[in-house]
């Protein structure tokens, strides 16, 4: 999936773009997430050859995490939970969801969800570097770490020991 940035999302939805976050609070081993492209110079063109060929999931970039982990997801940037992974998300604002793959599932009655390839196209940064959106910190024992700091949110980090 992608979310649109301000500027798309008030053109198209009279709405805010969402900006948002992840916290990896736990997974299993060897799970992961994707977020990015493996290339970060993909064009517009690969990327719609890899939708259109339903192989999208082999042009991005799936990154093995582990609890305690952080993600900066800003509007634009294509990414998907992988299986065993849980989540905090802090988000700016906003419902809008572009899905690009559904990882080619189905409910109860053999349908599909909607998929928002076409809306999509416009609202990705083909140029999102994973490895920025990682973020580092320490967090020392009884002590804090301000994780990010962007438009929408703040997110710091307490060690609450007793």
């Amino acid at each position: 999936q992608v979310h649109p940035d301000d500027d798309l999302a008030a053109e198209r939805h009279d709405s805010y773009g969402k900006t948002e976050m992840w916290y990896i609070a736990g997974c299993r081993e060897g799970a992961a997430i994707y977020i990015g492209f493996k290339d970060v110079n993909i064009s517009r063109e690969q990327y719609l050859a890899a939708v259109n060929e339903d192989r999208l999931p082999e042009i991005m970039n799936r990154v093995e995490v582990k609890a305690g982990d952080v993600y900066f997801i800003p509007a634009g940037t294509i990414h998907a939970l992988g299986s065993g992974v849980n989540v905090i998300e802090i988000q700016q604002t906003s419902d809008i969801t572009y899905r690009i793959f559904d990882w080619n599932r189905v409910d109860s009655e053999g349908k599909s969800r909607e998929l928002h390839t076409a809306l999509a196209v416009d609202a990705i940064d083909f140029e999102s570097d994973a490895e920025l959106l990682h973020k580092q910190y320490t967090l020392a024992k009884g002590g804090e770490s301000r994780v990010i700091e962007c438009p929408y949110f703040t997110m710091t980090l307490h060690d609450v020991m007793r």
